[in-house]
């Protein structure tokens, strides 16, 4: 049962990313905004050294199911977060940025200037210049179908212990479909 909620989740990531390249370069990532990529990478590195076990509740539509285990491949499971390159040399000077400051953490946000903008904004907060928070909104639509994305990774140490990845999906004549993957570090 849970492989036929993996390949559902699978396939809609591919349906929701057909149109974002799968090799980022390293000129790419040099820029201006926060290294989303990097960061992502350095996460799965240190997912994988550290062989955690994660709870992970995952919701398709109508049906849900929870697993807990040790056996994550985190490059598949964070790609939505690697693919959210705001330093792709399209994208420069593409955001306003707001920086805010209060009791020790720091808030970034990243606002598309463009309504028409896959991005939307990206909100990374950190402590003591280490990421505890990172939040983004993702939409694309077009006359056939709209597609609205939510991701979310909260950090320990500099390290993920809780994400979530949700969507909704509406195509032309098919209805709207909904999505949840919640992940926790134990």
């Amino acid at each position: 049962m849970m492989t036929k909620y993996t390949s559902l989740i699978a396939l809609l990531i591919t349906f929701m990313m057909a149109c974002t390249p799968e090799n980022i370069t390293s000129e790419e990532r040099q820029g201006d905004y926060f290294d989303l990529v990097g960061f992502t990478e350095t996460q799965v590195k240190l997912l994988d050294e550290q062989q955690v076990q994660v709870s992970k509740n995952i919701h398709y539509g109508d049906s849900s199911d929870t697993i807990t285990t040790h056996s994550i491949d985190w490059e598949e499971e964070f790609k939505l977060f690697r693919e959210v390159n705001l330093n792709k040399p399209v994208l420069k000077d593409a955001f306003t940025v707001d920086s805010l400051d209060h009791k020790g953490q720091e808030s970034i946000t990243y606002t598309a200037k463009e309504s028409d903008m896959k991005i939307k904004k990206v909100v990374i907060v950190k402590e003591d210049s280490i990421p505890v928070s990172i939040e983004v909104f993702l939409e694309r639509s077009n006359f056939l179908f709209s597609n609205t994305t939510h991701l979310q990774m909260h950090l320990q140490k500099g390290v993920c212990q809780h994400y979530l990845i949700e969507g909704q999906k509406q195509v032309i004549l098919m209805g709207e479909d909904t999505y949840k993957v919640e992940g926790r570090v134990l």
